[in-house]
Formats: structure tokens, sequence, C-alpha cells
């Protein structure tokens, strides 16, 4: 994505995110390999935060993609502080968080949509426990 980009508009380098931030350095893995197994490798803190316990694709995370910029975790703790009425407010079943997750994981992809679908996945991982 062109993060913090605005078409006809100059940007101010600290808001740039993404491809728009990364530009042509190299990322240590590539997120459309489904073999990457990227989404396992990361975790979605309450604050917006992501994070991994790979020490080098957290650093590249922060400074490559600069995905822990100040809105892009403002947007990703909405999402979870949203979800977390869902499920306060309703007692979703099993086939009920499947069917959000469907959802989710079907295109188009809307903004924030990994942030989503961890909260479910970890709800059904602890289901199957």
């Amino acid at each position: 994505c062109t993060g913090g980009e605005e078409y006809g508009k100059k940007t101010a380098p600290s808001t740039h995110h993404c491809d728009t931030k990364k530009k042509n350095e190299d990322f240590c893995i590539n997120p459309a390999d489904a073999h990457s197994n990227m989404e396992s490798r990361l975790k979605y803190l309450r604050d917006g935060t992501i994070e991994s316990s790979d020490t080098q694709l957290n650093d590249q995370i922060n400074k490559i993609l600069n995905l822990n910029y100040s809105l892009l975790k403002s947007n990703r703790a909405g999402v979870l502080n949203a979800l977390k009425t869902i499920f306060e407010k309703r007692r979703l079943k099993r086939s009920q968080l499947q069917k959000l997750l469907l959802n989710w994981e079907t295109p188009p992809y809307e903004p924030y949509c990994q942030t989503a679908i961890s909260s479910p996945k970890k709800k059904l991982s602890r289901c199957d426990s």
C-alpha cells in the first residue's frame, strides 16, 4: 500500500508506512508468500501495536514499514475495542465466530482486517483447548 501518501499533497516522512516507507529496502519475509505464515508471526496488542517474537521481523515492522506509527496503532486499537464490545454484548457461538472470520478473510479485504481476524482466532483456539 502507499501508506501515508495523499495524492497531490506532500506528506511528512514520519507519517509514511508500508511501501511508501519501505521504498526499495529488503524485507526479511515476503508477506505474499503463503508459506511465510506471516500472520502466525505477528501479535496484536490491545493498544494497536504489532509485534513479533522474531527480533529481525519486529525490527523491520518498526523501522522499514513503520507499522506502529501512531495513527495505525490507534486505528487497530479501535478495531480491537469494537470487537471487544461485540464479544461482551453477545455471547457468540463457535459457528458465529467462524462466519466472522470467513467474512474478514475473503476478498475484498477491509482495512485492518488482520487485526480483526486475530481476535476471533484467539477465541476459537481457546475453545479447541
